[in-house]
């Protein structure tokens, strides 16, 4: 689980110089290889004869395969990394806009992702409606088959928050749900418990 800190310091690009630096070794192992298995095992395939040149061969097809080893995991990492950084921008730009709407509504955003709201509103019974502080929900993981509890517990988590802000006199109460870090966030942006 990430946390706000985390969220508001997260730096994509990092992860996507480190991809880059894993395609350059992967690149370089396969030059590598193709000059070990290429160029000098045939030099020395066509120039050498007897029992040390065959094992010389056979010891540089193996480390040509080790290149080629390298130059698959690098390129496995490199695709991991590269996916890791696209869903980590998704989750950094919802996690900002969350975050820069709540401010520009004037809400606080704590170091929990809890939103403070100010107190708003007509006047109830002579006083304005107290402000307060929310939490971001977290909801199941739906399986989406016919029966999923998770499904059915998110939906009634939905209509019960819905309820409450409706029944919350300061109209910052009902705005601050949207701007919740922790429900308008991805997964991994919602405070610990």
């Amino acid at each position: 689980m990430v946390d706000v800190a985390t969220m508001r310091e997260l730096d994509t690009e990092q992860i996507a110089q480190a991809a880059d630096g894993y395609h350059a070794i992967g690149k370089m192992a396969d030059e590598a290889k193709g000059r070990v298995t290429e160029q000098i095992v045939g030099a020395m395939g066509k120039s050498l004869d007897g029992e040390a040149a065959q094992t010389a061969i056979k010891a540089l097809r193996g480390l040509g395969s080790n290149f080629h080893y390298v130059q698959a995991e690098c390129g496995i990492i490199c695709a991991a990394l590269n996916a890791l950084t696209a869903e980590l921008r998704a989750a950094k730009k919802k996690f900002d806009t969350a975050e820069e709407d709540a401010r520009s509504a004037h809400f606080t955003v704590n170091s929990d992702g809890s939103v403070t709201y100010p107190p708003g509103g007509d006047e109830v019974d002579g006083k304005r409606p107290e402000g307060g502080t929310t939490r971001g929900t977290a909801k199941g993981h739906s399986t989406g088959k016919p029966i999923d509890p998770a499904a059915d517990a998110n939906k009634l988590a939905d209509s019960i928050e819905r309820q409450a802000a409706n029944a919350n006199p300061n109209p910052n109460h009902a705005r601050q749900r949207t701007a919740a870090i922790g429900t308008r966030a991805p997964k991994v942006c919602r405070p610990r418990a």
